[in-house]
């Protein structure tokens, strides 16, 4: 379906997580820097579908405060390709059924697969238009009573078919430095919080890779992550020197220790969702090795510097190869992030159109 000048909505809703935690850009009141920093591909999704006119009227992302918080709203003023100007709402709530109160949303898409959406979607699905549930980790499928419209999948490993969901990157924040760091100074880096180990696989990457390997061993390999003290701890059980842990690195940090690297190692398991730091990685323009069970679409596997890797051996062979080809990930094809937000969303108008006869169709 080729979607026109015309097809567009009025309001799209995201309930983009239930975890009661701030990030650094949620105290951003000010759109340009908002649009300069935050790396959530999600919020930064709603945003782009406001400047290309497919929601007119208003986004409104759902997220909790945490106990001792106050509900709020932080509000933009988002101004179209043709000068109309529609909205951008940050709803911080203490329960998500205040929701209930606003006016109905055309498209609403629900992120991670917790209970509290299908407390929403079983109360009064019809409310929230077209639903869409983008599953994390082993919630592939909604387990919690709830029924959805469409279930998005970022992995045929999980379903042979369905509605694919596309992610990339900020381009202010991740993209390739050109001139400046050449020749690499790192051979591999590992961007993974420790916090969240069974399902980041680190501890596999240390033990069942690195560890067995004297080329690998060799190699200068870092660590981004929080709790850097874990590694530390899981390195020295297998008498492996050779990975630095950095700690917890910013984002704009972190998109220059890619380009200061010849790989990035992406080492989730099947109980995470795709990384995020996938698609960050390949936006900076540095080759990818992805351990096998690691979800991602085949479009991002089709791009020339994605390689799988599930031994030591597997690993050693796509650096040595690669090394000579001197790979470079081009982040200005299929990841461009425009390309990417509007991928997505003529999907979504697809569904939206076949459940709602009333909305036209080319």
């Amino acid at each position: 379906m080729t979607l026109s000048v015309s097809d567009n909505i009025e309001r799209l809703w995201i309930f983009r997580s239930n975890l009661r935690i701030f990030e650094y850009y949620h105290k951003i009141n000010n759109l340009a820097e908002f649009k300069e920093k935050c790396h959530d591909f999600y919020l930064l999704l709603g945003l782009e579908l406001l400047r290309t006119q497919r929601v007119q009227k208003e986004v409104i992302i759902w997220r909790q405060t945490p106990p001792n918080v106050k509900p709020f709203e932080i509000l933009f003023s988002v101004k179209s390709n043709n000068g109309s100007v529609a909205f951008f709402r940050q709803k911080f709530v203490s329960n998500f059924s205040d929701c209930f109160l606003n006016e109905k949303p055309d498209i609403t898409l629900f992120r991670g697969g917790f209970p509290e959406y299908d407390d929403l979607v079983k109360r009064d699905k019809e409310f929230f238009g077209l639903s869409l549930y983008l599953p994390t980790g082993i919630r592939v499928k909604p387990i919690y009573g709830g029924s959805y419209d469409e279930i998005l999948i970022e992995s045929l490993s999980d379903f042979s078919s369905g509605v694919p969901f596309y992610k990339t990157a900020n381009p202010e924040v991740f993209f390739h430095q050109k001139h400046s760091l050449k020749p690499k100074e790192f051979d591999l880096i590992l961007p993974s919080n420790f916090s969240n180990s069974k399902q980041k696989g680190q501890e596999y990457f240390i033990t069942q890779v690195v560890a067995i390997s004297s080329f690998l061993k060799s190699l200068k390999i870092l660590h981004a992550g929080n709790e850097p003290s874990k590694g530390t701890q899981i390195c020295n059980k297998v008498n492996v020197t050779n990975i630095h842990f950095l700690g917890w690195q910013s984002r704009k940090t972190l998109n220059f220790l890619f380009n200061k690297s010849k790989f990035v190692v992406i080492t989730s398991t099947k109980l995470d969702g795709c990384p995020r730091t996938l698609t960050e990685a390949m936006c900076s323009g540095t080759p990818v090795c992805v351990y096998k069970d690691t979800r991602a679409l085949p479009y991002y596997e089709n791009i020339p510097g994605f390689e799988r890797f599930e031994t030591a051996s597997d690993l050693e062979r796509i650096i040595k190869d690669n090394e000579i080809k001197e790979v470079i990930v081009d982040p200005q094809r299929k990841l461009d992030f425009s390309t990417i937000v509007e991928k997505n969303f003529s999907l979504w108008f697809k569904s939206l159109a076949k459940k709602s006869p009333q909305v036209n169709k080319i």
